[in-house]
């Protein structure tokens, strides 16, 4: 069962579809960093992920755009300030589909955060509900750690 948020609280839902299993790597949009879990970090994913988004073809200033600018600093800003402890690097992924935009942070630290409790998480998922998107909050198959993945829809382009 999956939680999702409402506009008061939150509520069980099961008929929206899960996040995509696997990023759009055969349309070259996809990139992958790792990064050291310092401050300095934040500003430099942010920045990384605005010239790749923009360069994808994403205008600058879109609704879409600065909701995925936000949600890479808050859970890049989370990694830093509650797992630096016991995940020396993160890992940032950005990628551009079809009909959708990706992000997904990965760290080594096993606690699993609930967004109920309020901060940066609340903030991604609010985000995420208002744009119609998913989140996923899961236990990392490949370590100990967890990774956060968002995915926001894009704009309908329009016909020529």
């Amino acid at each position: 069962m999956k939680r999702r948020w409402g506009r008061r609280n939150w509520r069980e839902w099961d008929d929206v579809p899960p996040a995509r299993e696997d990023p759009p790597i055969a349309s070259g949009r996809h990139l992958t960093l790792s990064l050291p879990t310092l401050p300095s970090s934040i500003p430099l994913a942010r920045h990384t992920a605005q010239i790749r988004f923009t360069a994808w073809g994403l205008p600058r200033g879109a609704a879409v755009l600065d909701a995925a600018l936000l949600i890479v600093t808050e859970l890049v800003t989370n990694c830093v300030r509650h797992a630096a402890e016991r995940s020396p690097q993160l890992g940032l992924t950005v990628s551009v589909g079809d009909s959708y935009l990706e992000v997904l942070v990965a760290d080594q630290h096993p606690r699993v955060p609930g967004v109920s409790a309020g901060g940066g998480l609340q903030v991604i998922a609010e985000l995420v509900y208002d744009f119609g998107g998913h989140l996923a909050i899961a236990p990392s198959t490949l370590s100990a750690g967890k990774t956060v993945r968002v995915q926001l829809p894009l704009p309908a382009k329009p016909a020529p």
